[in-house]
């Protein structure tokens, strides 16, 4: 089970390699005595474990899968005929299999169905891989196998061999992530990422191969039926498309565009609520209307998203600051109980609102100007060296000041007049470092 060099049952298994008749009985029955024998050692030596805590609820992880996806499946009888359809000779071995998989699932067996499918879904991808990037995936004795993490790399070796060997390796575009060729497959990759690959996420495979979920966690009927999902899209591409309308809802880039709308929305509602002009926002260039790309992404791109995160959460953080500390003010003022130097203050913190709150939207109008070039044209961004360097400069400096805005903005600060100090610094860094307009 361990080494390379011998059968690796537990690899071949759970990455779904081998035909259900290849693996005899002798293995189960090995299995069974191994287990059996291991407890009795353990027991005898008074040898005590220290186990780690396992994974008793998927309730939290699901919550960040779209509500559609985690309802019933109530046509599955539909997919059972399009499995019993299959006339191909490779996959002819595997239908009973898969039509036992849509009985576990009609039956509300979800430990059984999730445990079964697992290794199902990676076989699907890795044939998928197979035929559209034109490689041979079959598990060899001297080559690393293609599993799940392979697939989703930007490119495919067309020679995959051993880290002690030399031959050079010829590389090429990962095609099957090629949505504009394949986009019955972008729904369904951008689940698999939240539920499989996401650092954030269920990371389910990774979890469950590991030992770390207890088997209860698995009886879980929405998460069987996200699985499902992922089966079935898989298994049938063109005939089931309940995934076709999915982004991802954990990746990155993903949430920075959820995001943005959050941050505009705020402003927008800041500037009605105070009345300041607000046609700046309106004009700024909408983030992708399309499918978010979360593939072959180059590898510099995620620390140019972590910075445009950070300053949209501290630009959302300031407005909220400075709505309950203009809202505590007003009310005192309506009461009559704030004080000649507090109307003072009150007073300048209304004049200096359009000035700070014209630094927050040339902050936000620039993270998402980058934003968008990163996902139609990252080269622009990426590809020249002082230009990536000047844009991280930009960035990080918009970040310290985006930050200290947040602190100047708090209720409780006495040094709220630092923020238009930040705002005339930050004017001389945007038009020193931004190489971008829109």
């Amino acid at each position: 089970m361990g080494i390379p060099n011998s059968i690796n049952l537990r690899n071949i298994v759970w990455h779904g390699f081998p035909k259900p008749f290849e693996i005899p009985l002798y293995y189960e029955c090995v299995l069974l005595i191994m287990i059996h024998t291991l407890g009795q050692r353990v027991k005898a030596n008074n040898y005590v474990i220290n186990e780690r805590p396992l994974i008793r609820d998927f309730t939290t992880p699901l919550d960040n899968i779209t509500n559609e996806i985690k309802m019933p499946i109530k046509n599955i009888s539909f997919y059972e005929e399009k499995i019993m359809e299959i006339e191909n000779d490779f996959a002819q071995d595997y239908v009973p299999y898969w039509l036992q998989l849509c009985s576990h699932y009609r039956e509300n067996n979800n430990f059984h169905f999730i445990m079964l499918a697992m290794p199902q879904i990676e076989l699907l991808l890795r044939l998928h891989y197979s035929h559209i990037n034109g490689v041979d995936v079959s598990a060899k004795l001297h080559e690393y196998y293609i599993t799940m993490d392979t697939i989703f790399e930007t490119e495919v070796a067309s020679n995959r061999t051993t880290s002690n060997t030399n031959e050079d390796q010829q590389k090429f575009y990962n095609k099957l992530l090629d949505f504009a060729a394949y986009p019955q497959f972008q729904g369904t990759f951008h689940l698999i990422y939240d539920i499989f690959l996401c650092p954030n996420g269920c990371r389910l495979r990774d979890k469950v191969s590991h030992g770390e979920v207890y088997w209860q966690a698995l009886q879980n009927s929405q998460l069987a039926t996200v699985v499902c999902h992922i089966f079935l899209n898989l298994l049938t591409p063109l005939t089931c498309n309940t995934l076709e309308n999915y982004e991802s809802n954990l990746h990155l880039n993903c949430l920075n565009k959820k995001l943005f709308i959050k941050v505009k929305n705020k402003l927008l509602e800041f500037a009605s609520n105070y009345n300041l002009p607000s046609n700046h926002i309106i004009a700024t260039k909408e983030t992708p209307k399309s499918k978010v790309l979360i593939f072959k992404r180059p590898r510099k791109e995620s620390e140019i998203m972590l910075l445009i995160k950070s300053i949209m959460d501290n630009v959302l953080q300031t407005l909220e600051n400075y709505e309950r500390s203009m809202a505590k003010r007003l009310v005192l003022q309506a009461q009559h109980e704030l004080h000649s130097k507090r109307r003072k203050t009150l007073e300048k913190l209304q004049n200096a609102l359009p000035q700070i709150f014209g630094t927050l939207m040339t902050l936000v109008n620039a993270s998402n100007i980058l934003y968008n070039l990163l996902q139609n044209n990252y080269e622009l961004v990426l590809q020249d060296d002082a230009k990536y360097s000047k844009t991280l400069r930009f960035l990080k400096h918009a970040r310290t000041i985006a930050e200290n805005l947040v602190r100047y903005s708090h209720y409780q600060s006495n040094e709220w007049i630092k923020s238009l100090e930040l705002c005339d610094k930050f004017q001389e860094i945007y038009n020193k470092l931004f190489l971008y307009m829109e």
